[in-house]
């Protein structure tokens, strides 16, 4: 399930976070949480 908030380019978590604004580091941080709470289900 890919959702509309995901870039369509696949980049590691560092780079990401140095490339978004913060603002946007603390939604991937968040969306990850997400993915971990489904995958542990």
């Amino acid at each position: 399930m890919q959702t509309t908030q995901e870039s369509p380019v696949k980049l590691p978590n560092s780079d990401l976070t140095h490339t978004l604004p913060s603002v946007n580091k603390t939604e991937i941080q968040r969306v990850f949480h997400l993915q971990k709470n489904i995958s542990i289900r």
